[in-house]
């Protein structure tokens, strides 16, 4: 078993408004110290802002209608990414090395 690798955040935020607080955990932001944010819906990264590139990226729709929503509040869908395209975005923007620590880690 590999241990388990912490990443210094420095934010961390619902990006949804929801009148209640427990749908609110399942859409969530962390803002890492050099600037980037992570969007994720439930425990899937949807998108990611890169701060050195000064853009963000975000996945087509593979789940369903509340990813949907939430994806619809950080994006439009004609700009939103294939995986594949979306993972080649994640290895510029991070590097190859850290986009894999990073799947391990959501994988677990």
């Amino acid at each position: 078993m590999q241990p388990k690798r912490e990443v210094s955040m420095s934010k961390c935020y619902c990006y949804m408004d929801y009148s209640n607080s427990n749908y609110g955990a399942n859409s969530m932001a962390f803002e890492d110290p050099k600037g980037n944010v992570f969007y994720y819906s439930y425990r899937t990264l949807i998108g990611f802002y890169s701060a050195t590139m000064k853009k963000s990226y975000f996945l087509k729709n593979m789940w369903g209608p509340t990813t949907g929503k939430h994806m619809n509040q950080l994006s439009r869908k004609e700009d939103r990414l294939d995986q594949s395209a979306f993972l080649a975005m994640q290895e510029l923007a991070f590097g190859e090395k850290e986009v894999k620590l990073y799947q391990e880690a959501e994988s677990r």
